[in-house]
């Protein structure tokens, strides 16, 4: 009678996948049984868009609302990384990535200023950048 038992509870710990059986989901993201998997960490990236120049107010910067952006993120392993961003009604968008450096580029219908930002993203912080979009 004991060894059923035993046996009943071994099948049961197989059946879960806590003794490194396939069936179940307990170890499908590479944790133990009844242990979460700890989030991948992330820093967030926020900036905005903004217009500069121009005949009514040439010195004052005015957000660009609803302005659909190409922001290119080339990260720290060399991956590039394209995302298609709508600024909201404030010219503000934002982005979650992994902690590192990376290098920004954005445009609308033309590159918007500056031309390249190295920005360094910490786990769990928000980095902020300003995009330029220029009339003469």
């Amino acid at each position: 009678m004991r060894r059923l038992s035993l046996l009943a509870v071994i099948l049961a710990l197989l059946g879960c996948g806590c003794l490194g059986g396939s069936v179940g989901d307990c170890n499908d993201q590479g944790g133990v049984c009844g242990e979460p998997t700890a989030p991948t960490p992330t820093g967030e990236l926020r900036g905005s868009v903004v217009i500069r120049g121009g005949p009514v107010m040439p010195q004052t910067a005015r957000p660009v609302k609803n302005a659909r952006i190409t922001l290119t993120v080339r990260s720290p392993t060399g991956e590039t990384l394209i995302q298609h961003l709508t600024t909201d009604e404030h010219g503000n968008f934002g982005l979650r990535l992994q902690p590192g450096w990376y290098t920004l580029t954005a445009r609308s219908s033309y590159p918007l200023l500056p031309p390249l930002t190295s920005v360094k993203v910490k786990s769990g912080q928000v980095v902020r950048v300003r995009f330029t979009d220029s009339i003469k």
